[in-house]
């Protein structure tokens, strides 16, 4: 399981931990930034096409309150292993 640190493009960050090599493995987001305060997802590896950066806007997407809540993805960094 590795962890990623995503930036939005209107500056928002989160964690999200995801498991890209095993398929059924689940993505999780953390949007408080103290790890352990972790939320399941809806998504596994294989909706994201075991990209990190698919994930990464599912994720975004599936947090989004307003149609107008930002959920591009800048960039997605790995932070562990």
């Amino acid at each position: 399981m590795t962890t990623y640190r995503v930036t939005l493009v209107d500056g928002q960050t989160f964690l999200m931990q995801a498991d890209l090599e095993q398929s059924a493995a689940p993505i999780r987001a953390d949007f408080h930034g103290e790890l352990d305060s972790w939320q399941s997802t809806p998504f596994q590896t294989a909706d994201a096409n075991h990209d990190p950066n698919h994930a990464a806007s599912l994720v975004a997407r599936q947090f989004a309150v307003d149609d107008d809540d930002c959920v591009t993805v800048q960039t997605v960094e790995a932070v562990t292993d």
